[in-house]
């Protein structure tokens, strides 16, 4: 019972906090997961609630308590990224929730009741353009690119210019040839980047 007071006073927290333009407010709920609120409009990035073993803490919100998602980012198909028991309720409970994903995991979230016209592709190099948000997906190494004529890139992290903030969420990568090049152009404010147990000469 304790955790769900506590998910439902996150929730009001979020609601409740005013975002002045040029900034962004940052939730995290473990993992790579995490909520970014910028004026009216909430993002949540791989939202990962389902308990595990290996967590290091629980998350502080439970899929049920979400109501208040106007996107959702999701980087690969991993269970960790892609949790598709969270994403099940989310699409339930959120019948206006746009959620962007690589093509990898479209078969798997239409199959849990994400609607077609609420899922997006996630394509890489393309600036997709929503009410009051830019969002434009990058390739991630997951050690390595991997790339599907039909499907598109498997990894992927996401550049989000929102509330005059522009934030990079890599996802789960290493970098790769241009990958530094490319990052650099967008004149990015916030980074937030893996770790990924790499050593800097296996970069």
């Amino acid at each position: 019972m304790a955790r769900q007071r506590f998910g439902a006073d996150f929730i009001h927290e979020m609601n409740n906090t005013r975002v002045p333009y040029g900034m962004l407010a940052i939730w995290f709920l473990g993992q790579e997961s995490v909520v970014v609120k910028g004026g009216d409009t909430t993002v949540y990035i791989d939202p990962y609630l389902s308990e595990n073993p290996k967590r290091t803490f629980s998350a502080p919100i439970q899929p049920e308590h979400i109501t208040n998602a106007t996107y959702c980012l999701i980087t690969h198909d991993h269970l960790d990224h892609l949790d598709l028991a969270t994403v099940s309720v989310m699409g339930r409970n959120n019948a206006g929730t746009l959620f962007m994903a690589p093509g990898y995991c479209h078969a798997e979230m239409l199959n849990r009741g994400i609607s077609h016209e609420q899922l997006l592709l996630a394509r890489t190099g393309e600036w997709w353009e929503g009410s009051n948000i830019h969002i434009k997906a990058v390739p991630a190494a997951h050690e390595e690119l991997e790339y599907d004529a039909e499907l598109g890139h498997r990894y992927v992290g996401y550049i989000i210019k929102l509330n005059g903030v522009t934030l990079y969420h890599a996802g789960d990568t290493i970098i790769y040839p241009g990958l530094v090049v490319s990052l650099k152009e967008e004149a990015i404010d916030i980074g937030m980047l893996p770790i990924n147990g790499k050593t800097p000469s296996d970069l």
